[in-house]
């Protein structure tokens, strides 16, 4: 085991004992409710304007509406579990269950926390050693932040150069400079971890490309999916306006640490979508429908989970990873 393997196994174990601590529960408990209550009244000041009784009425109404959410719900935990499917074995609906508690972790509590919940529950649900949980969420980790990070660089500039940046929104030479910029840095970042995989990551290189394929796939679905949903509501706004608004969504989850990125997205988009000449008032209320019910749906889930891992409270047969 190399020495950085070695420390970033001390940090999960420290991080995982950390997080069960009563210490640990309180404060990751109270930081989550400022960093939450900040975004709230920083977005209750900015939607204020637009008119909370307009924004009521301009509720989607839609049923496909519904159906896209539903599916951008399911996206993210089932694709995870595909890709942790190519290095562990695991009954899919445990896996599931287990990732959609470490989705909820990272986007509702704290960046890498649902990490440290997937290192407890593969040691000690799966039998696999310590080194191989961890070689295998750090490679997972890794390889889907690459992508994240390529996707959420390369689209801004990809809109400069194919012109599909909404002609509403004025961008300056600066600007323009820094888009291609993004583009280039994602080209870099992503030759740079080709190249450095065999020093950086433990799997074999197909079973690298398949969980890349995984991660991209899901991108590339959850950016058409995205936007079908918000067309379904504003039929007519162009396509370049929603291809705008989508580089700014991935930017503002891609901040790290944040536990209601979409909260944050949510005066943001309402912000750029009014100098797009976008109706600022229909436009919010489905961002705030989107959050509400993710909000909802996820802690009526994990609460449902949690309960049912504590009555079936015996360890799951054990399982090999895949060499």
């Amino acid at each position: 085991m190399s020495i950085a393997s070695g420390k970033l196994r001390v940090v999960y174990e420290h991080s995982a004992a950390w997080l069960r601590s009563p210490l640990g529960t309180r404060c990751t408990a109270w930081g989550r409710r400022l960093m939450f209550a900040g975004i709230v009244a920083l977005l209750w000041y900015q939607l204020r304007g637009i008119g909370w009784g307009e924004i009521w009425h301009s509720l989607p109404s839609a049923p496909l509406f519904y159906l896209a959410f539903l599916v951008l719900f399911c996206q993210q935990p089932l694709f995870y579990t595909l890709a942790y499917r190519l290095s562990w074995t695991f009954r899919f609906g445990e896996g599931l269950a287990a990732l959609f508690k470490m989705c909820v972790y990272n986007n509702d509590v704290l960046g890498n926390l649902g990490e440290v919940y997937l290192y407890v529950w593969a040691e000690k649900r799966l039998g696999l050693s310590r080194l191989a949980v961890l070689r295998t969420i750090k490679d997972n980790a890794i390889l889907s932040w690459i992508w994240d990070t390529v996707v959420t660089l390369a689209l801004p500039g990809m809109l400069v150069l194919t012109g599909q940046i909404a002609p509403g929104l004025p961008v300056n030479p600066t600007e323009r400079t820094l888009l291609l910029a993004g583009l280039v840095a994602a080209g870099v970042l992503l030759a740079g971890g080709l190249v450095l995989h065999c020093k950086i990551l433990a799997m074999p290189p197909r079973r690298m490309a398949a969980v890349s394929a995984v991660y991209l796939a899901r991108l590339v679905l959850m950016t058409l999916v995205v936007m079908a949903q918000w067309a379904v509501v504003l039929p007519g706004v162009p396509l370049t306006s929603w291809f705008t608004l989508v580089a700014l969504r991935n930017l503002v989850n891609w901040i790290p640490l944040l536990p209601s990125n979409d909260l944050l997205f949510v005066g943001a988009g309402v912000s750029l979508a009014e100098q797009l000449g976008i109706p600022a008032a229909p436009f919010a209320g489905m961002l705030l429908m989107t959050s509400a019910l993710q909000k909802l749906l996820n802690a009526a889930l994990f609460t449902a989970l949690s309960l049912a891992d504590r009555r079936h409270a015996s360890p799951a047969e054990p399982a090999a990873a895949i060499n």
